[in-house]
C-alpha cells in the first residue's frame, strides 16, 4: 500500500467514504447553523444564550470540516474547476489581510502589511483568497498574544510572491517536508485542525501552476510563501 510523505498509508476507500459522509453532512449542518443564527434576535436567559453560542461554535467547526473533506475529494477526483480572470493581485492580498483584522484585534496581534506595486495576474480570485485566508488563520493559531504576523507581496522573476510570516513556535526540521500532506498536523501546538487546510491550499496553487512552500526555524516562527506565474 502506498504511503504519503508523512508516513500515513494512502487509503482510497477511506477517502471516498469520508467524502460521501462530508457531502451528506453538509446540508443538515448548514441547516443547524442557519437555525441557530435565526435565534440571535430572540431574547433568552444568559445561560441559554451561552449554550447557543457553544452549539454555534461546534456546528461551525463541523461545517468547516465537512467542507474541507468534500473539497479535498473534489480536488482529488478532478471535479475542481478554476475560474480564471485577470485580477488585481495587490487588492486580493490587501483584502485578505484586512479580513484578518478582527482576529488581530481579538488576540492583540500586530499584523504588518507591505504590498509592492505589481501587474495584474490571471487567477481564480475566490480560490486565491481562500489560500491566503487559510495561511493567515494558521499564522494566528500559532502566534501568541502580543505577537506579530507579517504579510508581504512583491514581484519576483516572472511571478508574484506573497509571504506570510509568524513568530510562533516554528516547525521542526523533520516535519517541514510534510506540512502540505493530507491529515498532517503539528504535534507541538495547542491548535489541532483536521490537517486538510494546507493540502487544499497546495492543490489550489498547483492548479494555478504556481508554487507554495514553507520555511521555518524552531522557536523563531515560520514563513509560508505562495508564488503565481505572470
Amino acid at each position: 500500500m502506498a504511503r504519503t510523505r508523512g508516513g500515513e498509508a494512502e487509503n482510497p476507500a477511506r477517502d471516498e467514504l469520508l467524502a460521501v459522509i462530508a457531502h451528506e453532512l453538509r446540508s443538515p449542518v448548514s441547516s443547524i447553523v442557519m437555525s441557530i443564527e435565526s435565534l440571535r434576535g430572540v431574547h433568552v436567559e444568559g445561560g441559554i444564550r451561552e449554550a447557543f453560542d457553544v452549539i454555534r461554535r461546534c456546528a461551525d467547526r463541523i461545517l468547516r470540516l465537512t467542507e474541507d473533506l468534500a473539497e479535498m475529494a473534489d480536488l482529488q477526483n478532478g471535479r475542481f474547476i478554476l475560474r480564471l480572470e485577470t485580477e488585481d493581485f495587490a487588492e486580493i492580498v490587501a483584502q485578505s489581510a484586512a479580513a484578518a483584522s478582527v482576529l488581530a484585534r481579538e488576540r492583540n496581534i500586530d499584523v504588518r502589511v507591505a504590498i509592492d506595486d505589481m501587474p495584474p495576474v490571471a487567477c481564480d480570485r475566490d480560490r486565491i483568497s481562500q489560500v491566503l485566508a487559510n495561511l493567515l488563520v494558521n499564522a494566528f493559531n500559532v502566534t501568541e498574544k502580543g505577537g506579530t504576523i507579517t504579510v508581504h507581496a512583491a514581484v519576483g522573476k516572472g511571478e508574484v510572491v506573497v509571504e506570510i510570516i509568524d513568530n510562533g513556535p516554528g516547525i521542526a526540521d523533520a516535519d517541514l517536508p510534510y506540512v502540505f500532506d493530507r491529515y498532517w498536523r503539528a504535534k507541538d501546538v495547542a491548535y489541532k485542525g483536521a490537517g486538510l487546510g494546507l493540502a487544499i491550499a497546495k492543490a489550489i496553487i498547483d492548479a494555478h501552476h504556481g508554487r507554495i512552500w514553507a520555511e521555518s526555524m524552531p522557536g523563531a516562527g515560520s514563513r509560508f510563501m505562495v508564488a503565481l506565474p505572470l
